[in-house]
Order: C-alpha cells, then sequence, then structure tokens
C-alpha cells in the first residue's frame, strides 16, 4: 500500500524544515499522569497497565523550554535525494512468521486497545554512507497489520558522506511532519516521547529533546481504529518514489527504556520481539527486556554472532488477582522453557565456565565529582545482577541496569577529582581487569570568567561565574568567604552575590562534592575600599552645619563619614559615586574619609575640609 512519510536526503529539507511554521510558549509542557481514563457512553474504566513497576506516573515532558508541534508539514520538497517513507506500518513479509519483518525491529505489545505509550532512546551515531542509508527510531500506537498509527521519533538519513537526524511525528494516512528545534537532534541526545489518547479520539502526542531541554507537543483529532498495538521501534523506511526499502543505515545500537502502555486489557503485557530480516537474512534485531522495573532493551545492527531462533513471545507470571481487582503485571523476559536430550552414551558430565566480564568503553568518559553522570559501559560477559565501581566507589545498584551481555549502564557515584577504572563485577565474583579503555576522568568545576571584577569591601556585588561541571548545590567563596544567593543557572553557568570582604584582590572558586575549582586569574575579584575624590565646599565654620558633597566611588548605604576623627551628621548615600553629610565642629584642616564595610577611603589631599574661625 502507499505510505505517506516523506524524507528526502537535500538541502531543500533543511531549508524547508527551517521554514515550517512553529509556536513558541513560555511555558514548559507538563503532562499530567494518565488517568484511568472512561470512553464517552462506556461504564468500562480501562485500567492502567504499567511496564514500570516503580508505580511512578508518565514522565512529564522535562524541558525547560517548549514548543507547539506544527499542524501540518512542510510543502512537497524539490531536490536531489528519495522520498523516505519513515516509520510505517509493519510489513511482515510472505515467508516470515509474525516475529519477523521486513523494516521493523523492536518490541511489540499486542492483545488489547492500546491509550498510551512512552519511551526514551538515545539518538545513534550512524556510519555515514555515500549511498541512501535511513534509520528511524521512534514509539507509536497501531500500524501492526491496520492502517491507523501514531508515532513520533527520529530519523537519522546518511548519503554522499553527508548525515542529517531528524525529530518528526505522523498520524497515519496523513503526511508526516517535520519538527523544527530551535537546536537540532544529533547524535547522543536522549529523547522522551509520549503518546495518548486524553479523551475519546484526542490524542496528545509529545516529543522531548531532554539533553537539549526542548519539547515540541500538541493534541490532535484522529481516529485510531483498534489501536492494537504498542511499540518501540527502529525501522529501515520506504523509498516514496520507488517503493522499495532503503537500505537500513548502521547505527550500531539504540537503546530504548522507561517503556511505560496504557491498555484496556490489564493482562496485555506479553511482549512480541520482532526482528527485522531481508532475504531471510537478519540485519537488526531486539535484544531481550533485561528488566522489569525500568522497561528497557537494545535494538542492534546486524546480525547476532550466532544467530538462534527467537522466542515467539514471552510469558508473565500467572495472575493470582480475584477478578474485581485490577493488577499491574510486569512484562515477563522469561522465554519457554526446553529441554535437550543427549543421545550419546559418551557425552561427558555437563561443566560450568565462569567467564571474566571485560570493559571495553565508557560513555561518557568523565563527569563532575559530584556524581550523577549516567554512563554506558561496553564490554563482555556482563550478567545481571553485576554490580559497578568507578574506582573505590561503587555505583548504586538501583542505579545500575543490566541491558544485555553487551552493555550494562550506571550512574556514577560522587568520588574526588582524578581519573579511576570502572569495573564490573558479576554474581560469581570474577570482576573485570583495569584497562585504559575503562578509565573515567572525575572533573573537579573550573572558573573561566568573572562577569564583574571588582566590587565595595561590603560586598553586595552580583557576579555571573562562567566556566565548567558547575552541579546543583554548589557552593561559591570570595576568597574565604562564602558568596549569598548562590544560584546554578546550568553545568556552565553560576550567579552569585559577593560577601563583605577586606579590601583587595580574591580568587572566586566554585566548590561541590568532591572537588573545587583551581584558583587563576580567570577568577579573580578585586574587593574596593571606598574613595574619595572632592569634597565641596572644601570650607565651613568652626562650629560646623556645612552642608558637603563628597564624590568618590564604591559608596554604599551604611557609609559613614568623618571629618579628621569627628564623625558627620545626616549621611546620605546619593550614589555609589555621591555622599551627602553635614560637617561635625571642628578647627583646621582636616581629611573627609568614608568608611564601609570591610575599608575606608585613604586620605589624599582631594579630601581636605578647612574649618574657618568666624
Amino acid at each position: 500500500m502507499g505510505l505517506s512519510c516523506r524524507w528526502r536526503v537535500s538541502a531543500a529539507l533543511v531549508a524547508a524544515v527551517s521554514a515550517a511554521t512553529m509556536f513558541v510558549v513560555e511555558v514548559p509542557v507538563a503532562h499530567a499522569a494518565l488517568p484511568a481514563a472512561v470512553r464517552s457512553g462506556s461504564t468500562t474504566a480501562r485500567a492502567r497497565t504499567v511496564l514500570n513497576l516503580r508505580s511512578a506516573p508518565m514522565p512529564a515532558m522535562r524541558g525547560k523550554r517548549a514548543m507547539l508541534l506544527p499542524k501540518s508539514g512542510p510543502p512537497p520538497l524539490a531536490g536531489e535525494g528519495p522520498d523516505l517513507n519513515a516509520p510505517a506500518r509493519r510489513n511482515a513479509g510472505a515467508d516470515q512468521d509474525d516475529t519477523d519483518s521486513n523494516n521493523w525491529s523492536g518490541q511489540l505489545l499486542v492483545g488489547s486497545t492500546f491509550t498510551a505509550v512512552v519511551g526514551e532512546w538515545t539518538v545513534p551515531a550512524v556510519v555515514p554512507s555515500t549511498a541512501t542509508e535511513a534509520d528511524a527510531d521512534w514509539i507509536g500506537i497501531g500500524g501492526d497489520g491496520i492502517s491507523e498509527l501514531i508515532q513520533t521519533g527520529t530519523t537519522s538519513v546518511t548519503g554522499g558522506g553527508s548525515t542529517s537526524y531528524y525529530a518528526w511525528y505522523e498520524l497515519l494516512p496523513a503526511q508526516p511532519v517535520s519538527i523544527r528545534l530551535p537546536e537540532p537532534v544529533t547524535p547522543g541526545d536522549e529523547m522522551l516521547a509520549e503518546i495518548e489518547e486524553t479523551s475519546t479520539n484526542v490524542w496528545y502526542v509529545g516529543i522531548e529533546d531532554v539533553t537539549k531541554g526542548w519539547t515540541a507537543a500538541r493534541t490532535f483529532t484522529y481516529t485510531a481504529g483498534q489501536a492494537n498495538s504498542a511499540e518501540w521501534i527502529s525501522e529501515r523506511p520506504l523509498d516514496a518514489v520507488t517503493h522499495q526499502y532503503v537500505t537500513l543505515a548502521d547505527f550500531g545500537s539504540v537503546r530504548f527504556h522507561d517503556m511505560r502502555f496504557t491498555a484496556a486489557d490489564p493482562t496485555a503485557t506479553r511482549l512480541t520481539a520482532v526482528t527485522m530480516k531481508t532475504a531471510g537474512q537478519i540485519i537488526a534485531y531486539p535484544g531481550d527486556v533485561t528488566s522489569t522495573t525500568t522497561g528497557n532493551f537494545s535494538n542492534y545492527y546486524g546480525a547476532p554472532a550466532a544467530v538462534t531462533t527467537p522466542a515467539t513471545t514471552t510469558t508473565p507470571p500467572k495472575a493470582t488477582t480475584p477478578s474485581t481487582t485490577t493488577t499491574t503485571q510486569p512484562v515477563s523476559t522469561t522465554p519457554p522453557s526446553t529441554t535437550t536430550t543427549s543421545t550419546s552414551a559418551t557425552t561427558p558430565p555437563a561443566t560450568t565456565t565462569t567467564v571474566v566480564p571485560t570493559v571495553t568503553a565508557v560513555t561518557p568518559p568523565s563527569g563532575p565529582t559530584a556524581g550523577g553522570t549516567t554512563v554506558v559501559i561496553t564490554g563482555g560477559n556482563f550478567t545481571i545482577g553485576a554490580t559497578v565501581q568507578f574506582g573505590a566507589a561503587q555505583a548504586t545498584d538501583a542505579d545500575v541496569v543490566y541491558v544485555d551481555s553487551t552493555e550494562i549502564t550506571a550512574v556514577a557515584p560522587a568520588h574526588t577529582a582524578g581519573s579511576v577504572d570502572v569495573t564490573v563485577t558479576v554474581p560469581a565474583g570474577m570482576t573485570s581487569a583495569a584497562s585504559p579503555p575503562d578509565r573515567f576522568d572525575y572533573q573537579a568545576p573550573k572558573v573561566s570568567s568573572v562577569s564583574v571584577h571588582d566590587g565595595p569591601t561590603a560586598g553586595g556585588t552580583v557576579v555571573t561565574i562562567t566556566g565548567s561541571t558547575f552541579t546543583s548545590g554548589a557552593t561559591v567563596r570570595f576568597g574565604t568567604k562564602l558568596a549569598t544567593h548562590v544560584t546554578v543557572e546550568g553545568s556552565t553557568r553560576i550567579g552569585a552575590t559577593s560577601p563583605a570582604h577586606t579590601a583587595g584582590a580574591v580568587d572566586v572558586t566554585v566548590t561541590i562534592p568532591g572537588g573545587t575549582s583551581v584558583a587563576s586569574p580567570a577568577g579573580l575579584f578585586r574587593y574596593q575600599a571606598p574613595r574619595v575624590t572632592s569634597v565641596s565646599p572644601r570650607d565651613g565654620p568652626t562650629a560646623g552645619s556645612t552642608t558637603v558633597t563628597i564624590v568618590g566611588a564604591d559608596f554604599v548605604r551604611g557609609a559613614t563619614v568623618r571629618f579628621g576623627t569627628k564623625l558627620a551628621t545626616r549621611v546620605t548615600v546619593v550614589s555609589p559615586t555621591r555622599i551627602r553629610a553635614t560637617s561635625p565642629g571642628g578647627r583646621g584642616i582636616v581629611n573627609v574619609t568614608v568608611s564601609i564595610p570591610g575599608g575606608s577611603s585613604v586620605v589624599s589631599p582631594a579630601d581636605r575640609f578647612e574649618y574657618r574661625a568666624a
């Protein structure tokens, strides 16, 4: 059948996407938790069935900056390159069973009417190619043997040695719509997507670039038909001109996680693994869903090293819930049991070999000493229940996710600055050997500039500090004194107010758990004592009561003024450069000085005042 997702590998696509209408709003989309909705005219509640068993609500879109999805796609595009029917209905192929597909690889839920699906994935970096190749990664509802399909995701298209990445959504049979984000999608971006029927035939579609903090969302009126499946898919798109599937781009692997859904049937938790095949050869396949508490799996490009026939479905544990109760169940990832019988009388007894895990890469290779960096650990011989060490600090077990035998994710714990080995220990007690590829560099914060380089000794100067590796809860010091009103505006920017300090130059430093920035000229701040450059008038009667205007610098509210050793009265700080004061009684020539917390002006000929006899 003719399908509608059209993507072009040409400059015209970039121009058209940039021209697409987009409405920016000032508040982020904060989508509420999925309700146990009731269809209009029906008395049967649709119970919520959640793959993630932490009982958390559907995640709100977290972008600090939000936008509305465009209502329609760009106009037909002219230029070179094929039209790509990016994600489309699954095509099983005549000679394949229903766990194989010509164009889909991933995990599929069937057996109910689905009203919501959520998932996160990391945009893969595809291998550049001179020929046209593509990969699309997305979540969706429908499309498994029916013409209705709602989906949103990202597509990577490579050709002619260049590669482009796009975010999009589609409601078949309408054309797909490119999403023009203010900052383009790039490899490594963490994407969060949600599709939900908020009321009958009204669908919320949202996608967020978590890494860059942008969210795009809109509600649509759409009849989804049976809405008979929920899916988390990697796909090779269709060329809409030739009606042939393009070559699947080498995406390496794509990890989907935080898989959630809502279904009419609370027992519809049986996942089907879909393997992408062409001419009988596997070109992409899904790994097992390795955790019922986080809902995660990876799609892999190419065929596994040792191809085995995948189980058609996974089977959940038998529910023991009374019929009047709706129960949230995990998706079982345990394949049906099998028995192998040896017919050889000389078969030796079975032996067990424990293989030592290996770590071949950690991504990213660095993070702040405060910890909190999610790290993908690649290697081999990983098993469920493995633990991860960052140097001498162990990652929290709850933050370690077994993806498959070659991949684990972990959240780096806090650690002092420096390079450490990331090691994996399996339950059998074997630990990976330390090696250069497993190094993770804990970085202390760095101050690269301060927006204001001087201020009064009384403090109160608002300073913006720019640098790197700033984290929430960071503290700022001016010399040895803690700053006030510290606001961490991001990993590279902090606002702070200088405390009172004696006159002189000090270093502005930032401290996070595990490390403090090194003092450098870029973070120098100079505390200035007040200065008096003139007084007017320069004389007055010995009885005092002369109103004198004092001009200078670094005056602050609460400053005091002295004529010689005597305090002036009626002192008014007009501005940082001007003070009015009334002279006390006195004799001879005296110096007029201004004092603020931390310092007093230095006497000079410019501050002299002469008392005249009557």
